[in-house]
């Protein structure tokens, strides 16, 4: 699980930094697996299939990035919403109960 932990922290863009390439991400899994913080076996299996394992979570993952880009468009309007229906009744919370 680890090695699935931080192969997607590495290879997913982040907020405040770029995807790393994969020859990075690999490079760091060795090092880890050469200290023994990593199981070397499972680091073989993830340098060997890396391009199958990325993928089909890049796959998985963008329906959700296309979920949260949605969100991020349509908040603003409820929250436009929200504040002037509670100008119009007087009470926030009667919007939504």
């Amino acid at each position: 699980m680890a090695v699935a932990d931080i192969t997607s922290a590495l290879f997913s863009r982040r907020s405040y930094r770029e995807k790393m390439p994969k020859a990075d991400v690999l490079e760091i899994l060795g090092k880890m697996a050469l200290n023994d913080q990593l199981d070397a076996s499972v680091v073989g299996i993830m340098t060997e299939r890396y391009d199958e394992i990325t993928s089909a979570s890049a796959a998985k993952s963008s329906d959700i990035v296309r979920s949260y880009e949605a969100l991020k468009r349509e908040y603003p309007l409820c929250v436009k919403e929200y504040i002037k229906g509670s100008k119009d009744t007087g009470s926030r919370s009667e919007l939504f109960f």
